[in-house]
């Protein structure tokens, strides 16, 4: 059976005319962009992409905490910002656990091993749950390829709260944060604090893969975080059109990715981010690639006449 193709749909998810629940989950996952490709850039100049991959998989626990709250305290009603604050507590704990870590091992081990304990708890939570006579319809199966078809005006609400936190940090400590990332010995030699604006930028991303759990997953959300910004190392040079082009790719991406979800049948939103996303990628490894062959051989070839 071949999937059902509607362009019309695609056409009204990108000019938010589809429905109002379309134009809900468009917003929130431009949001989610908007800081993912921030947060991206910046840790990919701290050298600390794979942060994320740890801190997403360390989410899976708090999931299931926060289920267990919201099923055994809560009337057993599945309430959506519990099981999400269950998963910013696991991920700021796993957090604490690495930095720990860090003081007896290399940091790529400490980060194995803290990604390997709390996934391993997570999967061991979530068998538990499939027990309980409500936990087979969950839908916990949702937080981790996400589902952002089903965001409602809360969880925008709640991701774009993520968003203002991340937007303020940024632009408040816009020097501080250029600083860290191109000279840290002169940062330090001028007095900030190297290890809080790190702890900063990690609280930061702790907070943009909470909020972003439901809609990407916590195995897609790796991607819109490092894709944008290696897609954006790729055209520009400067650090502020860096992260500007960062920051727009992954809102672009995402509203693209979740417009033809819309108009595809059985296309989660999520995979459609991450594939357009990529085509982004590759697109501009063959412009850059293109670039510095055949922008040289003419850069050499307009000297020679000049000369």
């Amino acid at each position: 059976m071949q999937p059902s193709v509607n362009l019309l749909d695609i056409w009204y998810s990108l000019t938010f005319s589809y429905s109002y629940n379309a134009s809900i989950v468009c917003l929130a996952l431009i949001f989610q962009g908007l800081i993912s490709g921030i947060i991206g850039g910046l840790l990919l100049h701290r050298r600390k992409a794979l942060l994320t991959d740890t801190l997403s998989h360390a989410t899976l626990p708090g999931v299931g905490i926060g289920f267990l709250i919201s099923l055994f305290f809560m009337d057993g009603a599945r309430e959506e910002w519990v099981i999400l604050g269950g998963a910013l507590f696991t991920v700021v704990l796993a957090l604490g656990v690495m930095r720990l870590l860090e003081r007896w091992m290399r940091q790529d081990a400490a980060l194995s091993l803290t990604l390997s304990g709390f996934y391993g708890g997570g999967v061991v939570l979530l068998s538990y749950i499939q027990t309980i006579p409500s936990g087979t319809k969950a839908g916990l199966e949702y937080f981790l390829l996400g589902q952002s078809a089903t965001i409602n005006l809360a969880e925008t609400t709640l991701i774009s709260s993520g968003a203002l936190v991340v937007f303020v940090a940024y632009f408040a400590l816009y020097k501080e944060w250029k600083l860290l990332c191109f000279d840290q010995k002169y940062a330090a030699a001028l007095g900030y604090n190297i290890n809080l604006l790190d702890l900063l930028l990690t609280i930061l991303a702790c907070i943009t893969i909470a909020v972003g759990i439901r809609s990407m997953g916590l195995i897609l959300i790796m991607g819109i975080i490092t894709i944008p910004a290696l897609t954006a190392s790729l055209l520009v040079k400067n650090w502020s059109a860096f992260i500007l082009t960062s920051a727009l790719i992954g809102a672009i991406s995402a509203h693209i990715g979740v417009s033809i979800s819309a108009g595809l049948d059985d296309v989660p939103s999520g995979s459609a981010i991450i594939l357009f996303g990529m085509l982004f990628y590759f697109t501009a490894l063959i412009w850059r690639t293109l670039h510095d062959r055949y922008g040289n051989l003419w850069a050499r070839h307009e000297t020679r006449q000049d000369n």
